[in-house]
């Protein structure tokens, strides 16, 4: 019985070993591969999801971990994880680092099998309610707060929320309803939740305040014993925390626009009548009336500056710079407040959809062009006919005076 167990013994020593082995050349592994592979979901809106017009993951997550690459040098490959798979994909050494919604558990079991960085991101219970009304607890005092049954936003709300009336509801829908009608006077939740919220109300109205009574830690994975790359990773976290890069990150995904404005682009379709002025086709996001605009050629040769002049439905209207002017083409992208690299990043992923529109705009230019040819030639025969009548007309009358002029020499 005692060589069984020693034996036993042995193979899970083995085992733990060799993931240890294998854990502690990932930092190394990284650097001389140039990739890191993490896994992310693609579900988990604004943390990591799948992008509906490009079919990419894209997120928080995914920007934080291809900051973690660039600082070794390497690039990110994303693998789509759940929340069944994550932790054996991690262990099996199919994934580098694991950024999936991660907290500490309560059991600590999670921590037992995979090591656990420092927090790299922090996300609290806030309020939604009219702007300028809630600014520290004190606001909240004989104020109702609205929070839906059965979350853990509801029992924080009570523990946390002293003197206010704690009054709930039975959905997001309805909190935000009785938000609007003054049923209530704030409404409490995830602030990943408020964010979505907010934008389903008027512009300018409500605002989610820097009010926060909770905040839920989020971490990223690595393989258990991994201290080589685990260092990297949590001073890679301070790092980018002190510089603001991390803020800059969160605010990016977390934040509402107080604008109300987002990434957005669209692609020019044909000259307008007033110069130097183009009609364009919106693609993506809703560009803003006045809104400054980049414009990049299908190569994605950066072109110049511009400003919307109008939007209607899906159409927009466009002043270039007019240096600008008769370089612009069809198909040609327009973008707002996104970066050069993320355009031309646009250009590559729709160069078909880009070309389709010039050359359905080519189509249509000369169409146009083809009818006023046409339209011209009927304007010259009718013309002529003109001219012809004229000339018969002119004739005619000659001929009634020479007429009248022989029979008043024969009367006489």
């Amino acid at each position: 019985m005692k060589k069984t167990c020693g034996v036993l013994l042995s193979l899970v020593l083995g085992i733990v070993l060799a993931g240890g082995a294998q854990a502690e050349g990932t930092l190394e592994k990284v650097k001389k591969t140039g990739v890191l592979v993490a896994g992310v979901t693609d579900d988990a809106p604004p943390f990591s999801f799948m992008e509906k017009d490009s079919g990419r993951i894209v997120g928080h997550d995914v920007d934080f971990v291809t900051a973690l690459a660039a600082k070794l040098g390497a690039r990110v490959e994303l693998r789509a994880v759940t929340g069944r798979n994550r932790l054996s994909e991690l262990i099996d050494g199919n994934i580098d680092i694991l950024a999936a919604n991660l907290t500490h558990s309560q059991s600590h079991a999670r921590e037992s099998v995979i090591d656990l960085s420092d927090h790299y991101l922090g996300i609290g219970q806030k309020f939604l309610a009219k702007r300028g009304t809630i600014k520290t607890l004190k606001d909240l005092w004989g104020k109702k707060i609205g929070a839906v049954v059965g979350t853990a936003s509801l029992g924080c709300a009570s523990d946390r929320c002293e003197g206010g009336t704690i009054v709930p509801v039975d959905d997001y829908v309805q909190g935000v309803r009785a938000l609007q009608r003054g049923d209530i006077d704030a409404f409490t939740s995830d602030q990943v939740i408020l964010v979505e919220l907010l934008a389903s109300l008027p512009l300018g109205d409500y605002e989610i305040p820097e009010l926060q009574i909770s905040e839920e830690q989020y971490h990223l994975g690595v393989r258990k014993g991994d201290s080589a790359f685990l260092d990297f990773v949590n001073k890679a976290i301070r790092d980018m925390q002190q510089s603001g890069e991390a803020k800059t990150l969160k605010d990016k995904w977390f934040e509402p626009r107080t604008e109300g404005r987002g990434e957005a682009y669209g692609a020019v379709l044909r000259r307008a009548s007033a110069r130097p002025r183009f009609l364009g086709v919106l693609l993506k996001g809703v560009l803003a009336p006045k809104a400054e605009v980049s414009i990049f050629s299908l190569d994605g040769t950066y072109l110049g500056k511009g400003n919307v002049v109008n939007v209607a439905d899906d159409e927009f209207y466009v002043d270039v710079d007019e240096k600008q002017y008769d370089l612009v083409r069809s198909g040609f992208l327009v973008t707002m407040d996104m970066s050069n690299e993320m355009a031309r990043d646009v250009v590559i992923r729709h160069q078909e959809l880009l070309r389709s529109v010039r050359a359905d705009a080519e189509k249509e230019a000369e169409r146009i062009r083809a009818e006023i040819e046409k339209e011209a030639i009927a304007k010259q025969q009718r013309a002529h006919e003109i001219d012809m009548l004229r000339e018969r007309s002119k004739l005619t009358v000659q001929e009634e005076r020479a007429l009248f002029f022989r029979g008043y020499r024969g009367y006489r």
